[in-house]
């Protein structure tokens, strides 16, 4: 089984993530948006800790 390269994992992600959000917008109503926004900000939450712990560590290395 041939591997995918991790450029094209990423630009898929974007790209599904991207209709999703297109989709939540235009079939739920804005509450219910808003409700599964707030449902989900806790990935974006442990997204954005996991980025810094990666990031401060590799600028005080140089």
């Amino acid at each position: 089984m041939k591997k995918i390269s991790l450029t094209k994992m990423i630009i898929l992600g974007l790209i599904l993530g991207m209709i999703a959000g297109v989709a939540i917008n235009n079939m739920a109503s804005a509450e219910t948006a808003k409700s599964y926004a707030q449902d989900i900000s806790i990935f974006t939450t442990i997204f954005l800790r996991m980025v810094k712990m990666i990031i401060a560590p590799w600028l005080f290395q140089r």
